[in-house]
């Protein structure tokens, strides 16, 4: 079989090891070092950058692993060349128009991971389906009113109403 340089065995497994090259390996890290880049710098010295690349490949068949290896490859030559060019032409001055989309897409996205995840937890109310159909189908006709005392009035009765339904 054909070796490859960059797929090493340990413990009977496959683990990917790509070393950084010398502009890279080792030196402080830069000021605003891009979030994008983060695997490059060392874990357990966060001001200066890894001597190497490794990553677990999860797998004791070898034909698996170099097809998983060779992904990898790609992945580190990209990170790599990623952070040279950083290192040659530093942080953007400007953000471009695809820069800012980005951005407004991510910050989107979390919006609506926080909502669905408040969605999930709940208010802390452990109310049946019912229940809260029925809350939020009395609220509703309340808020069209501006009633807020019969909205108030309405989640007094369905509470009371399922403290004394048995379960």
């Amino acid at each position: 079989m054909i070796r490859m340089t960059h797929l090493i065995w340990r413990n009977g497994r496959a683990c990917f090891r790509y070393r950084l090259p010398s502009e890279l390996r080792a030196i402080p890290k830069p000021t605003h070092w891009p979030e994008e880049l983060k695997e490059l710098v060392s874990d357990s010295r966060p001001s200066q950058l890894k001597h190497e690349l490794s990553k677990a490949l999860s797998t004791r068949d070898e034909r698996v692993a170099k097809k998983a290896a060779a992904v990898a490859i790609v992945w580190a030559e990209e990170l790599v060349q990623r952070g040279l060019a950083f290192l040659k032409d530093g942080p953007k001055a400007t953000l471009t128009a695809a820069d800012i989309e980005l951005m407004a897409e991510r910050y989107g996205a979390e919006l609506v991971t926080g909502d669905m995840d408040m969605r999930k937890a709940g208010l802390g109310l452990n109310l049946p389906k019912w229940a809260i159909s029925a809350l939020s189908s009395k609220t509703e006709g309340a808020r069209r009113r501006n009633d807020v005392s019969s909205a108030e009035e309405s989640a007094g009765h369905i509470a009371a109403n399922f403290r004394s339904t048995p379960a």
